[in-house]
């Protein structure tokens, strides 16, 4: 139950019972079953559900970030890979954006494998 999940991560900071934090973000994916290891793909994807830019989450953007994860339309899904990818949300995709966040995907998938990412290599 989405709701049970952000209410119960968002309670573990009485000062703020109605928004999970960055700190908690990871922690709520996990729970819907996302497992993001890499930060840069982690912070991406909370940017990308932040859509309020309050630093935290609501329980819409919670709702509305993991409907488009796991059950969203084609479209939906490009437009949270594109968030992700847009690092600086200027709504465009650097070079300098792509290679980082290809780079960290690129870790993830040797370090699942144990095995080291050749620096060469990127």
């Amino acid at each position: 139950d989405p709701f049970k999940i952000f209410k119960s991560l968002a309670a573990q900071t009485p000062s703020q019972p109605d928004v999970i934090l960055k700190s908690q973000f990871q922690g709520a994916l996990e729970e819907a079953g996302i497992n993001v290891k890499d930060n840069t793909r982690l912070m991406g994807l909370f940017t990308a559900f932040d859509k309020n830019e309050s630093g935290t989450i609501n329980f819409r953007e919670y709702v509305l970030g993991m409907s488009a994860c796991s059950k969203g339309t084609a479209r939906e899904k490009i437009s949270l890979s594109f968030q992700v990818y847009d690092v600086d949300n200027s709504g465009k995709i650097t070079q300098e954006e792509m290679v980082r966040v290809l780079t960290a995907v690129a870790k993830y998938e040797k370090e699942a494998k144990g095995e080291k990412l050749d620096p060469e290599v990127i």
